[in-house]
Parts: structure tokens; sequence; C-alpha cells
């Protein structure tokens, strides 16, 4: 059976349910032409190898786990050319060289949740780098019928942010992966799956209470909340991009809410540090990112939202984005504690 869902203005159809995610199925019948055929299985720690010899590397982090295998490696497979991603933890990607499949497996330590939580995260960010979409490390909210996007390191802040728009009635767009596609109207960032993914600190914070929300996986202790389980606004269209704002926690040296824009160069420099797609191995892609960035920093304010690391809530933030996109101030915003 056939399982499809709807992200990204793509339609991912599945073999097999994905975990946490709801299937819409009408989608099969409305001759989406952007479609990504997707089959997920488990297989055995041979079959892994054996599929690593019979391929070249391109690419292997440097960074390893506590049994020192490399937390990532990027090779080519022959004769098909997939694009082959090979995690740590057992999980294991093939990638068509259009994006127009993906075979997902996994085996032990890994399971079926730990390998949908990469497929609709960094796997799904290459398939839509290599149809030439870019994306950007980021979440996304809807503020007066356009969208603002969240970016920033992990544990930046940006689910949480995006939450707590939410519950003061904005809808939110996208998390953790912004998708960006340009069109007369400018760029246009498309809704995902109306899913948040928090760390157990951010959903007691928002909730008061983290075990309401379930694990994505019995190996990670993230959580993900539905939105509309709870009665949150999710935005169920593409949104013209009104703004980035780039927030970075600072351990020690403020004591107060910061708003600036940056300089096109310092906003180009910032954004590609803030995208998602596993582009550095291939000089194609990192061209095709830098060229859509060159054009997405003179059309919409890059703006970078410094904040106490300690002391300053999401709600905080929220007030502050609010504060500032009224244009009502072009100075920096300060928020004293």
């Amino acid at each position: 059976m056939r399982h499809p869902y709807s992200a990204f203005g793509l339609t991912l159809v599945c073999d097999r349910p994905l975990p946490h995610h709801d299937p819409d199925y009408e989608l099969d019948r409305t001759g989406e032409t952007e479609r990504v055929e997707i089959s997920l299985a488990p297989w055995s720690v041979a079959d892994c190898r054996r599929a690593r010899r019979q391929s070249r590397q391109l690419y292997r982090s440097r960074s390893v786990d506590g049994d020192g295998n490399h937390l990532l490696t990027i090779a080519r497979r022959a004769p098909d050319h997939a694009l082959c991603l090979f995690f740590g933890d057992g999980a294991t990607f093939f990638v068509a060289p259009d994006g127009a499949w993906v075979e997902a497996r996994w085996h032990a330590p890994s399971n079926l949740e730990d390998a949908a939580t990469y497929l609709l995260g960094v796997v799904l960010g290459l398939v839509l780098r290599l149809r030439g979409v870019i994306t950007l490390h980021a979440s996304a909210v809807v503020i007066e019928g356009q969208a603002v996007a969240l970016a920033g390191d992990q544990g930046a802040g940006k689910s949480t942010t995006a939450a707590a728009f939410a519950q003061r009635g904005f809808s939110v767009l996208s998390d953790d992966m912004t998708v960006l596609r340009e069109s007369p109207r400018g760029f246009l960032v498309e809704p995902d799956f109306a899913i948040l993914k928090l760390w157990p600190n951010a959903s007691e914070l928002l909730l008061g209470d983290a075990d309401l929300l379930p694990n994505l996986s019995a190996t990670w202790d993230k959580r993900y909340l539905k939105l509309r389980t709870f009665g949150l606004p999710a935005a169920e269209r593409s949104q013209p991009l009104r703004a980035v704002y780039l927030l970075d926690p600072q351990p020690d040296s403020i004591d107060r809410i910061e708003i600036e824009d940056l300089r096109r160069l310092d906003a180009l420099i910032a954004l590609l540090a803030n995208t998602y797609g596993l582009v550095n191995f291939d000089r194609q892609m990192q061209a095709l990112e830098l060229d859509v960035l060159a054009r997405l920093v003179p059309a919409v304010p890059i703006r970078r939202l410094r904040r106490p690391a300690q002391g300053f809530g999401p709600e905080r933030v929220v007030e502050a984005i609010l504060t500032n996109l009224t244009g009502l101030d072009r100075r920096p915003i300060e928020l004293a504690s």
C-alpha cells in the first residue's frame, strides 16, 4: 500500500507509514508532479557493509561516536550513481541523482523511527537541493500573511520560539528546515508537516510538563508536538518571505535582547552557515547555494537577534521580533530584563 504525505511543495509516497505522521490519501489523486518515491526497510549489517564496498566515498565527517564510527559518510553508488548516506548508528539512505526517489535502510541500533527522523530532515534537505531548491536551518512562522524565518545553530531556540509564536496565535510554517522557492512573488516558504520537535526542557517551559509529549524515538530524547492536536495553528500554503532572524544566544556578554540588521556580506556569510542539505561534498551544489542566497540577501532583511542564554524566555523573543517587525524603530532594539 502507498502512503502519501505532503510537505515542502512535494508529495512523498512511502511504501510504509511514517511514524508520528498522518498520510493524506487524497494526494494520490491530485496529479502532483513533484513526487518522491520512498522505500523503507530494515537490512543486515552485512548488507550495509556490502553497500559500502560497492560505492565510492565522497565525504566523511571528522566527528565519530563512542565506538569510533564516523557520524556520516557520503558515497556514490554504481551503476545508478545514487548518493549514499551512511550514518554511524546504522541508518543508510540511497538518493537518486535527481532526487526522484529515496531508499531508506537501517540495522541495529537504529530503527524505523530513527530512519524517519533522518529522512524528514537532512535527507529530504538533500533531495530538495538535488532538485535545485535551497533550504535554511530554520523554523518559520506566519505574521500578517508573510513568512518570518528563525534561523540558528542547534540549541539556538528555533523550534521553541516557533512554538511560542503558535501559542500567541501565529501559524507555524516549518520546523528546523525552511524551504525557499523563488517565484514572481519573491521567495516563498513552503509548509511542512505541522509538527514541532522539542527538547524536554522546552516542552516543560511551553506546556508545563515535558511528559505531555511523546519521544520521537526510543533512542532520542527529543519530543514531538502535533500542532493541531494541541489546538495550535499550522499554515497549509506557502507564504512570501518577509525577514530572516538569526537567533544567537550569548552566554554572558549581554544582559538584554538586541536586534540588528546585517550588512549584505555579513548576511550572506551567516546564511551560508545556516543552510540545510549536505552540500559540502559537491561544488556544483555549493555554487547554486551561493547564487540563490546572493539574490535573497538584498530581497529581504536579514537580522541577528542576540539574547542572554539565561533568563529570557521565548515569549520575550517573540515580543522583540513583533516589535522589530513593526518598523517603528529602525535602530537595533534593546529590551532590558
